[in-house]
Parts: C-alpha cells; sequence; structure tokens
C-alpha cells in the first residue's frame, strides 16, 4: 500500500486557508503543507502568521500570509485580491475562520452579535 503522503499529494497545489493563525486552520495548514501544497494562510493577527510560516519553513517552500478583516465585505474582498495576486490559481478552499462569542447572549451588544454573525456566517 502506499504512503498516504504518495495517495493524498497535494503537490502543484495551492490552499488558501482562512484562519489558518490557530486552532483548526493552523493544523489544516500544517498537515496540507506536510502534503506539499502552497498555502495561503488568512488569520488577524500577523504575529501568530509569522509563527505558523516558522512552523512551516521546514516543509513548505511557498507560503503567503495574508492579514484581513472578514466582518465586512471589504475585508473579504482584499483577502480575494491579494490571494489572487500573490497566486494565479487556488485549487482548495478552506473556511476556517470564526469567532466564538462566550456568556449570556442577552448581554452581548449589537455589534458583537454582528461583527460574529459576519465573520462566522456571511
Amino acid at each position: 500500500m502506499a504512503h498516504w503522503k504518495e495517495r493524498f499529494s497535494l503537490t502543484n497545489r495551492t490552499a488558501l486557508i482562512t484562519g489558518a493563525s490557530s486552532g483548526i486552520g493552523f493544523a489544516i495548514a500544517e498537515v496540507f503543507a506536510d502534503a506539499g501544497a502552497k498555502i495561503i494562510a488568512h488569520g488577524r493577527t500577523v504575529q501568530k502568521l509569522d509563527k505558523l510560516r516558522e512552523r512551516l519553513a521546514l516543509c513548505s517552500d511557498s507560503f503567503t500570509s495574508i492579514s484581513a478583516d472578514f466582518s465586512t465585505p471589504a475585508g473579504v474582498q482584499e483577502l480575494v485580491m491579494k490571494a489572487f495576486q500573490s497566486h494565479q490559481q487556488i485549487d482548495i478552499l478552506v473556511n476556517s475562520a470564526g469567532v466564538a462569542l462566550t456568556g449570556a447572549a442577552v448581554e452581548f451588544d449589537l455589534d458583537q452579535w454582528q461583527t460574529s454573525l459576519a465573520i462566522n456566517l456571511t
């Protein structure tokens, strides 16, 4: 039986991973890079994206990080424009960006609620 990297090779594939600066998105970026993918990593925090870049330096020869605010349509458009400026094609899209509000829903102000909906759903 072939090794998993041969069976699930992502060589010559470009993956755009939103929410790659932490959690599930970070882990997906690690696995995809290990499988040979070119990574376009999105996140809100540049320092966390830099940590991912350092982590992937050993297994990925192509890494692009883009910081963009997903709570607005302009932020999403900025991400898409920058992604296509750095790579001609995106083969894989992982939508892992998200925020979690903790506490009682009645305690959130309208701005918090709308930001959460914009990032997680819209």
